[in-house]
């Protein structure tokens, strides 16, 4: 479970990050949403509290509307704090990044293997980002 998560930005009402991580997913329903303000490059960040060996992560965006929203959405993991949304500027090198291209309305797994502590998902452009739920599996990370 991870210690600790934020957005970019949190929309008004009652859309703050923990929605992305209470348990539910295809809700259909958009009180069930972390999501951010549209803005340019808006982001989830989770701290996992530890490294671990990431597997895979199961995303749920939004399902009740603004499928198309749902492009170019990039996953990456670090083992050091993303400094901002942009890992260019940062200087921070991910350790796994994948990206889904396509609008995708359900659920659906990315493959993202590797240690880290750090997992950020974000969209590249001016958007909304709107998460019902994130799994993140995988494994701790044993010897040093």
């Amino acid at each position: 479970r991870p210690v600790a998560a934020k957005l970019s930005s949190e929309s008004s009402g009652d859309h703050g990050v923990e929605r992305a991580l209470d348990g539910r997913k295809n809700s259909n329903r958009g009180e069930d949403v972390a999501h951010t303000d549209q803005e340019y490059r808006p982001y989830l960040e989770i701290d996992l509290g530890e490294v671990r060996m990431v597997e895979r992560i199961n995303f749920y965006p939004r399902t009740d509307c603004c499928h198309e929203r749902n492009t170019d959405i990039t996953f990456l993991l670090s083992r050091t704090p993303f400094k901002n949304a942009s890992v260019k500027t940062a200087g921070t090198v991910p350790a796994a990044k994948s990206v889904v291209k396509k609008p995708l309305p359900g659920g659906f797994s990315v493959p993202l293997s590797g240690s880290g502590r750090y997992i950020q998902v974000l969209i590249p452009r001016t958007a909304y980002l709107a998460v019902e739920e994130i799994e993140i599996f995988g494994q701790r990370r044993t010897g040093r």
